[in-house]
């Protein structure tokens, strides 16, 4: 894969497109109930089982439970089942999603806050990092070739999260910037 950190600039350009058309619809892409099957015919995409499978150093990935959420206590990605998605892109793009949060671990980039379950950090510090991992997500569905299936979402979400920075234009570019970090950490480039 001959990529460079800046092949990512245009989907962040992208996204940027996305948030200024005013109010975006987010969606989970999957169901929190236990038994909800919402996808019966899930198949895996190759290019993402490729960038999952070739992360250097990668956490542990556990499938199962209700829950999306990276662990760094463990280093461990944990993902509901694959059937609870409404498609396989919702599956890879927060698959890609939680694999952007593990790059925080020390072992891997070391990005000094990363929200947890147990530690107490201000809803702006994981603004940040939410936007960190899910323009890097992002970059990752282009450089799978699925991001048109999921960019909108990948905006909308972005752009929760960006209202609690007071829409800050200068901390976004700067929050990108380590997104691709992460996505070419991922991607070993």
């Amino acid at each position: 894969m001959n990529l460079l950190i800046a092949d990512f600039d245009p989907v962040i350009q992208q996204i940027e497109g996305q948030l200024h058309k005013g109010k975006l619809p987010w969606q989970s892409g999957w169901s929190d109930k236990p038994g909800l099957t919402l996808n019966t015919t899930f198949s895996s995409i190759d290019s993402c089982e490729t960038i999952v499978r070739n992360m250097p150093h990668p956490p542990l990935l556990k499938i199962g439970g209700n829950l999306a959420m990276y662990q760094r206590e463990i280093d461990t990605v944990c993902m509901p089942d694959r059937s609870m998605f409404q498609s396989n892109y919702f599956f890879y793009g927060t698959l890609f999603h939680e694999m952007a949060h593990s790059t925080a671990h020390n072992s891997r980039l070391n990005r000094p806050v990363i929200p947890g379950d147990n530690s107490i950090f201000s809803k702006k510090d994981k603004a940040k990092e939410e936007i960190i991992a899910e323009c890097a997500a992002a970059c990752l569905s282009m450089v799978a070739g699925t991001l048109s299936h999921t960019i909108d979402n990948h905006a909308a979400f972005i752009q929760s999260w960006l209202n609690i920075l007071l829409n800050d234009e200068y901390l976004f570019k700067q929050l990108t910037e380590k997104a691709k970090s992460a996505a070419a950490y991922i991607l070993h480039i």
